[in-house]
């Protein structure tokens, strides 16, 4: 069984500054430091069916088990990841979410 950790970025106050230090900073950092993750993948959100979004990115990181996620998560690597999507994250606090996939 799979399991993901989704991570939802509020608009930015600065989108250009944000994705700037999303893909420059922040990706290679999780790439790095997300130790025993299986896959990391990176969406732009374009909209809703309701109309405009109130989040503009979504980060996947996928894991083997959720073992292997609380074991990531308690690296330091990992916090300091996670610390880093908090102050990159200029419109409000991101959404973080486990979800596990069902077949």
């Amino acid at each position: 069984m799979s399991v993901k950790l989704l991570v939802l970025y509020p608009t930015p106050t600065d989108v250009q500054k944000f994705d700037r230090r999303y893909e420059r900073e922040h990706l290679p950092m999780g790439k790095e430091n997300l130790l025993g993750a299986t896959g990391l993948a990176s969406y732009h959100i374009l909209g809703s069916p309701a109309g405009k979004s109130p989040f503009a990115r979504l980060t996947e990181v996928s894991f083997p088990s959720m073992k292997a996620l609380q074991e990531c998560a308690a690296l330091p690597g990992a916090q300091k990841t996670m610390a880093n999507a908090v102050e990159i994250s200029t419109g409000g606090a991101p959404h973080f979410l486990i979800v596990e996939e069902e077949n």
